[in-house]
């Protein structure tokens, strides 16, 4: 997947994925008893769905919004060259960035992201399985049964 690295987009991939996931998430609280309203429910998610790619929008837009992480990466690189020295490192090795201050408790709020967004999402999607159950007839897109 090719990300995109111009602040201004990740902010705005961010902000689609955010209501992307909040306009999914009140599918949870929908009454979907009869074939149109679980109609209804569908017509959001499939509207929403392809904003939730953005997710690593909305983790790159946390962490550069990190004060802790930010800041350790301004100790780290205090000129231009400290900055390319960096960047190298980091592109050698990936986990290089552990060693800079804040990195583990970044780590662990992303998580706790990602967690809570996931199980929004599974939410949703037991709403709809159970939504769909009771109606024989009806059968759910692959979309929501992957989801």
């Amino acid at each position: 997947m090719k990300i995109s690295i111009k602040p201004v987009s990740l902010r705005t991939e961010a902000a689609r994925y955010d209501v992307a996931l909040r306009a999914i998430s009140a599918i949870a609280s929908m009454n979907l008893k009869n074939r149109d309203q679980l109609k209804s429910g569908l017509a959001i998610f499939e509207r929403h769905r392809p904003h939730l790619k953005f997710q690593t929008s909305k983790l790159i837009t946390l962490a550069t919004d990190d004060p802790i992480f930010s800041a350790a990466v301004r100790r780290a690189t205090p000129d231009k060259q400290a900055a390319h020295a960096l960047m190298e490192e980091l592109r050698a090795d990936p986990k290089s960035v552990r060693r800079l201050g804040g990195v583990q408790v970044l780590a662990t709020r992303l998580g706790q992201t990602l967690a809570a967004d996931v199980q929004s999402l599974q939410l949703v999607r037991e709403r709809f399985l159970e939504a769909a159950g009771q109606d024989r007839g009806f059968r759910l897109p692959p979309a929501v049964i992957d989801c």
